[in-house]
């Protein structure tokens, strides 16, 4: 990533995070009004980029849903001058979810004749739990030639997306990191109180798989893979919500009885982040594919060592100073870098000093000011208006 110098459960979506009347700024700067939609609502992400939105002179409002931000603009119940977007509508094969894009369309064509801009952050090319992606690519073809801007978070992103979606969008696509988590989660609990709840010994070297268990993230293989390995001095964590209860009972089968893994299925709450996080010495990320991975950034807020696949938005984030880097193509290459880091070949301690420093580098601060610079852009036309075909305004 180029150098850069939380919602809490409990709070709601559309809380405005927006300037206060004693920043300088506002002195200077027209207010702007934006929305983002989706959001998640357990993720500290949206929340973050709100607040460093606020003092360049952006307020904003957020959505879980788009459906119920343009229905409050619709009805004038809020101003709105950028239309943020996370994501696009989930696609499966049927005729409700054809209705539902025709729809969704439609409503971006009435916010850009309503004059609202359009800013698309891309997290995922492709939605990997869908077998129907192809049609969604398609869709994301369609909609990438149509907004005012898109965001991506590293230089390998963006190549990505422009080989994917064509050149025509090249001008359009803007690099912006990943903010860092340093101060999204408690961080007061120490390694050894960590390792305690866990019920994990201090002296074993534990590795950590945490976040949603999905099938294309690959933790069947990593289970099957650590599994093979005698170590009786390493322990496997796995904590996260498993998709559906096929996932659940996947889990429980492939780890048997085996006392060296650790299972946690279910929601993480957020001020629990960190007892996993820092009972770990090394977060594995065992993804057979991958975009942009906010849980690379997660773990080197933290400051962990990192086994990551060496593909897509990854490398925008780790590099091989602070992640052993495996091959998802090829079927041994996982197993190669679990092997590495249980034999002790690699100094865990500077990988997570490096990443650490690197994650500092990525401020919301800079964040905030770099994703308003691209609003204004956008409002005052200097940005490139190339392909915009059918969402011009009136």
């Amino acid at each position: 990533m180029p150098k850069l110098s939380s919602l809490p459960r409990d709070e709601q979506v559309t809380q405005n995070a927006g300037p206060t009347a004693s920043n300088s700024d506002d002195k200077a700067k027209p207010l702007v009004h934006a929305a983002f939609a989706p959001v998640w609502i357990y993720n500290p992400y949206h929340g973050e980029l709100a607040r460093s939105l606020a003092p360049q002179g952006v307020r904003v409002e957020q959505f879980e849903r788009f459906k119920e931000l343009y229905q409050r603009f619709r009805a004038n119940e809020m101003p709105l001058q950028i239309l943020h977007l996370h994501g696009l509508p989930f696609f499966l094969w049927r005729p409700i979810d054809l209705i539902r894009y025709v729809v969704f369309v439609g409503r971006l064509l009435r916010l850009r004749r309503r004059r609202v801009r359009i800013v698309w952050t891309i997290h995922d090319y492709r939605n990997h739990d869908n077998p129907r992606w192809r049609i969604e690519h398609c869709i994301g073809w369609l909609i990438a030639r149509r907004v005012d801007a898109l965001i991506v978070h590293g230089a390998m992103a963006k190549q990505i997306v422009v080989a994917g979606w064509g050149k025509a969008i090249e001008s359009r696509v803007h690099i912006i990191p990943h903010g860092n988590y340093i101060n999204s989660y408690p961080n007061h609990i120490g390694r050894e109180e960590a390792r305690r709840r866990l019920g994990l010994d201090s002296r074993s070297r534990v590795l950590l798989f945490l976040g949603w268990i999905r099938p294309y993230k690959g933790v069947s293989d990593l289970i099957r893979i650590f599994r093979q390995r005698p170590d009786r001095n390493a322990r496997l964590v796995v904590a996260g919500r498993p998709i559906d209860a096929a996932i659940d009972q996947n889990m429980k089968s492939l780890i048997g009885e085996d006392s060296r893994i650790c299972y946690r299925p279910g929601f993480v709450d957020q001020a629990d982040v960190q007892i996993y996080m820092n009972a770990s010495d090394v977060m594995v990320l065992p993804y057979e594919r991958v975009f942009t991975s906010g849980a690379a950034v997660l773990a080197m807020s933290f400051g962990k060592a990192c086994i990551a696949p060496k593909m897509g938005g990854v490398v925008d984030a780790l590099d091989c100073r602070g992640a052993v880097m495996f091959d998802p193509a090829k079927p041994q290459d996982l197993e190669r870098a679990l092997t590495e880091v249980l034999d002790g070949r690699h100094d865990l301690a500077a990988m997570a000093a490096h990443n650490r420093a690197r994650a500092v580098e990525w401020s919301w601060s800079e964040v905030g000011q770099r994703t308003a610079a691209i609003y204004r852009a956008c409002l005052d036309g200097s940005i490139a208006s190339s392909g915009r075909r059918g969402l011009r305004p009136d």
